[in-house]
């Protein structure tokens, strides 16, 4: 990724893990998806492609500030939330631009 690439925050979201622990999760927006690197796969899942994309990033429980793990791209807002709604139970948005 170039030096000039910026990030967009488009929604935060909060779960509890085991209902006691406050988790944050974060959609953004960026105009690259990174592809595989590997180059068994298919060359749209292997390079790098231009345009918008959608990632998760999810946020350390003991340090809200500090990012535990980032996914892969998404093609849309909706197929990112919905990806987020599976992993984290009772996830609720704060900040929803849909």
């Amino acid at each position: 990724m170039s030096d000039d690439r910026t990030e967009e925050r488009i929604a935060v979201g909060k779960w509890l893990y085991d209902n006691s622990v406050e988790c944050v999760v974060h959609i953004v927006q960026r105009d690259i998806g990174y592809g595989t690197g590997d180059y068994q796969d298919p060359i749209e899942v292997c390079e790098d492609q231009e345009g918008t994309f959608y990632y998760l990033k999810f946020f350390n429980p003991a340090n809200s500030q500090q990012l535990s793990a980032e996914s892969g791209y998404f093609d849309s807002i909706e197929a990112a939330k919905n990806a987020a709604e599976e992993m984290c139970s009772n996830l609720l948005w704060e900040t929803d631009h849909v």
